[in-house]
C-alpha cells in the first residue's frame, strides 16, 4: 500500500528539517483548506495460509452468522485459513480486509464449530418446514450430499468493487478443486452439490402480517420436497408458480446488509428464515444454492458494485 504522507527519514541536517517544517506546513494548510488526502491503496487476493487464522478469526467473531448462531468463530477460521485449496483472502499491506471461502459441512461434521451448524439447519429455527427437512436429508451422515457452507466477512472498508471479482474466484477455485484437489478424498470434499448461505437480513414492518407466518419457500429450481436427498415426488405446474411467487414475496420484504447476498438470493433454489434475531432487529436469511449461481450473479454484482 501506497499513501502521500512523506516519511520522515530521521536524518539531522539543516536541510532535511527544513523539508519536513515545509512538509508539515503544507499539510496544515491543506487541512484548514479543507483539502482531502487521497490514499492509494492496492489490494491483492491470495490463497488461505494457517497464519491468517486470528484475523479470519475476528473478522467471523464481528460477523452476524456468528453473533446469531452462536458458532465458533476460532474453529470456522482454522478450518476456512487450512483449507488451501478453496478461497480468496482480500489483503493489502499486509492486512486482512475480507475473505470468502466454502468448507464442506459433510467433511468437517466432526468438527464441533461445524456440527453445530448442521444441527442448526436440520432444527425448527429454520422456519420452512419444507426445507428444513430437505437439508436434514441432504446433510444425513450416510446418503446425504456434498453442500458447501459459504463463509464471508470483510471490513466495513473494503471497496465494493472487489467483491465480484472475489465472487468469481471462489467459484473458479471450486471448479480446480474438483477436478485437481489431492487425495481424491480431499477433491470429492470440495465437488460440491450444494451451498448453503446464512446472509443478514432486515424484514419490512408489516412482514410477518402479510406473510401470514410463512418463513420460506422452495425458489423456481427447486423445493423442500425436491430432489438431492430431501425427499420425492413431482410438483405440478401450480404448485411451482406458488413456491416461485412465495419466494419472490419473501425476498421482496427483506432489505439485505449485503448487495451480493440480495443478487445471490435471486438464483437460490429456496430460501427459509431462521427464528433468533441479530441486534437492530436483523434476521439471518438461509439459501439453497447450486455452485453455478456463483457464476450466474457476477454479470449482475459487476453492473451493481462496479460502475
Amino acid at each position: 500500500a501506497g499513501s502521500n504522507d512523506e516519511e520522515v527519514s530521521g536524518g539531522e541536517d539543516e536541510a532535511e528539517d527544513s523539508g519536513d517544517s515545509s512538509d508539515e506546513a503544507d499539510l496544515e494548510m491543506a487541512q484548514a483548506d479543507g483539502a482531502e488526502k487521497e490514499l492509494q491503496v492496492e489490494f491483492i487476493f491470495t490463497d488461505p495460509a494457517e497464519e491468517d487464522t486470528p484475523y479470519v478469526r475476528s473478522l467471523l467473531a464481528g460477523g452476524s452468522l456468528c453473533t446469531a448462531t452462536g458458532a465458533d468463530a476460532a474453529g470456522l477460521a482454522a478450518t476456512v485459513a487450512n483449507q488451501v485449496e478453496v478461497g480468496t483472502m482480500i489483503k493489502a499491506d499486509g492486512a486482512l480486509f475480507g475473505f470468502l471461502s466454502a468448507v464442506s459441512l459433510q467433511r468437517h461434521r466432526a468438527d464441533p464449530s461445524v456440527g453445530r451448524l448442521i444441527s442448526l439447519l436440520g432444527s425448527d429455527r429454520v422456519e420452512d418446514g419444507p426445507l428444513r427437512q430437505r437439508l436434514a436429508g441432504l446433510l444425513a451422515p450416510s446418503g446425504g450430499a456434498n453442500v458447501g457452507l459459504l463463509l464471508s466477512e470483510r471490513m466495513v472498508n473494503t471497496p465494493v468493487q472487489l467483491v465480484p471479482h472475489a465472487v468469481e474466484s471462489l467459484h473458479l477455485d471450486l471448479g480446480w478443486a474438483a477436478a485437481n484437489a489431492e487425495p481424491a478424498a480431499e477433491r470429492a470434499s470440495l465437488t460440491f452439490e450444494w451451498l448453503v448461505l446464512l446472509a443478514h437480513v432486515t424484514l419490512d414492518a408489516q412482514a410477518g402480517a402479510e406473510s401470514g407466518g410463512a418463513g420460506g419457500s422452495g425458489g423456481a429450481g427447486g423445493s423442500g420436497g425436491g430432489s438431492g436427498g430431501g425427499g420425492g415426488g413431482k410438483r405440478s405446474k401450480k404448485q411451482k408458480r406458488a413456491a416461485g411467487s412465495s419466494l419472490s414475496s419473501l425476498l421482496g420484504r427483506a432489505s439485505f446488509a449485503r448487495v451480493e447476498e440480495e443478487l445471490l438470493a435471486e438464483g437460490a433454489e429456496a430460501v427459509s428464515l431462521v427464528r433468533g434475531g441479530l441486534p437492530g432487529g436483523g434476521q439471518l436469511l438461509l439459501m439453497l444454492l447450486r455452485p453455478e449461481a456463483l457464476a450466474a450473479a457476477v454479470p449482475a454484482m459487476r453492473a451493481v458494485m462496479c460502475d
